[in-house]
């Protein structure tokens, strides 16, 4: 798995500890707002959960939904905790919220700073201890899993009452905020893969008279282009293409009419099993064993400088990483961007990544949790966001934005092309949410066939006989 630009998501499905273990019933949060005394002192709110006004039932178990209430009048600031990324590049995120903080009367925020790679871990860890945040970000590799724990509280009863613009998220990141039909959160991030947006060096495409790719085009074409490009005289590959995840290696599956696991229920691992996963594997595979257009193991150290200093024609990363090829490239060459290519029958598939505000299940403040929600998923936030902080963003009508596309529209053509209803891309969590352990395997497992070190035959019906004894595991 190359090194640059190396995506959150990456960074997460290689790091991650298997969440298979047992979690414990978390006690009462820490943030419980204070309730007033019969003698004007403040005192610790006496349950784990905040009654509901009209019914007296706890806001997370209470079937019906309940005004959204402001904070408190209570000479007592009502506190309200929020995790929010490590690290300068998603300043957005206390931006926006200290904003919200500041229009809500009597509210204290404490905002915790929380590394993206760690968070699945690290909230396992405040949900046994009771100190989850009221509101937190997930992302949708792990999200089910902790809602199947009970860590978050469904949001239903809450958009009932104040839609937050569910009609303008993506599809698919609402589908990635749902675990058994409830909607356990709202989305603030898409991305549609990490090596399905292909960037390009346009200098060289022109000093080899190659024809510059759209994004009309297919796999062949792929393969004949980067083949074109790779000059080994000059130690230049056309491509550094590798699905370093299962879920990289199910969008080209998808694009060329399979998966990886089996849909719509992802229960079985059908890499060898599905005939149109194993063409697409073929494919992947020949681009190095046979064409000889990519590096191989050895030849792939350090790849995140391998474009920039034009040693890669073709880079095969995210639109994530749009920004972050920008600023590498800088005026060293000319260089354009498209789509990555269909499969034989104009398919382009996807695995629709979302990143998610959840609210803790224990929260003593759910009506201030979910206006907070609400607040950091705004049109108004995520435009922000993906123009200050290069955060894809989760609703649609950003994707498509004047300012966003002003200097490419790719931003504009990607969002097109995961509506147009063709292309199908729910991000695909094994049933028995063994994420981390599939993905762990699949890092051990898929180099040896992807570099074209082993038969093809041999390393894929390895990959296939290992993965499938995960798959067949219960649910921990």
């Amino acid at each position: 798995m190359r090194n640059l630009p190396v995506s959150r998501r990456k960074l997460l499905s290689l790091g991650l500890v298997a969440l298979a273990a047992p979690v414990l019933q978390a006690c009462g949060s820490s943030s419980a707002p204070a309730q007033q005394s019969s003698s004007g002192a403040t005192t610790p709110a006496s349950s784990g959960q905040a009654s509901s006004p009209a019914t007296g039932q706890s806001a997370a178990s209470s079937p019906t939904a309940q005004p959204v209430q402001s904070a408190s009048t209570s000479s007592s600031p009502v506190v309200v905790t929020l995790a929010v990324y490590a690290g300068a590049n998603r300043d957005w995120m206390p931006r926006f919220a200290k904003d919200w903080a500041s229009k809500t009367p009597n509210v204290k925020l404490n905002i915790d700073q929380i590394d993206y790679n760690t968070m699945a871990t690290k909230s396992l860890a405040e949900f046994t201890s009771g100190t989850m945040q009221d509101v937190l970000f997930s992302g949708c590799k792990w999200m089910a899993y902790n809602a199947a724990k009970g860590m978050f509280r469904a949001i239903d009863d809450y958009v009932k009452q104040k839609d937050p613009g569910m009609d303008d998220f993506l599809a698919a990141t609402i589908a990635d905020s749902k675990f058994q039909g409830k909607l356990y959160g709202l989305p603030f991030e898409f991305n549609s893969g990490n090596i399905n947006v292909i960037y390009y060096n346009k200098d060289m495409v022109q000093a080899k008279g190659v024809k510059e790719p759209t994004d009309a085009w297919t796999a062949d074409d792929f393969t004949q282009f980067v083949t074109k490009l790779t000059d080994s005289s000059k130690g230049i590959w056309g491509t550094d293409i590798l699905p370093g995840t299962y879920y990289d290696m199910g969008c080209y599956a998808r694009s060329f009419g399979g998966d990886v696991l089996s849909d719509p229920n992802f229960d079985k691992f059908t890499l060898a099993t599905d005939p149109n996963a194993v063409k697409a594997t073929q494919w992947m595979v020949d681009l190095r064993a046979k064409y000889k257009a990519a590096p191989n193991r050895a030849e792939s150290q350090n790849m995140s400088v391998m474009f920039p200093s034009q040693k890669l024609a073709s880079t095969a990363s995210c639109i994530c990483s749009f920004t972050s090829q920008k600023q590498s490239v800088g005026t060293k060459f000319n260089w354009g961007v498209v789509l990555g290519p269909t499969g034989p029958d104009g398919h382009r598939g996807y695995d629709s990544f979302a990143a998610i505000w959840n609210m803790y299940a224990k929260t003593k403040v759910p009506d201030l949790a979910y206006e907070l929600m609400m607040a950091l998923t705004t049109k108004e936030a995520a435009t922000w966001a993906v123009l200050n902080d290069d955060q894809p963003p989760a609703r649609a009508s950003v994707w498509r934005d004047d300012t966003l596309n002003k200097e490419n529209n790719i931003f504009q053509r990607l969002a097109d092309w995961v509506t147009n209803g063709k292309d199908q891309g729910p991000f695909p969590i094994p049933a028995n949410l063994r994420f981390n352990e599939l993905q762990d395997k699949w890092a051990n497992l898929s180099p040896p066939l992807f570099y074209g070190e082993v038969p093809f035959e041999q390393g894929i019906q390895q990959i296939q006989q290992q993965c499938e004894k995960i798959m067949a595991e219960p649910a921990p």
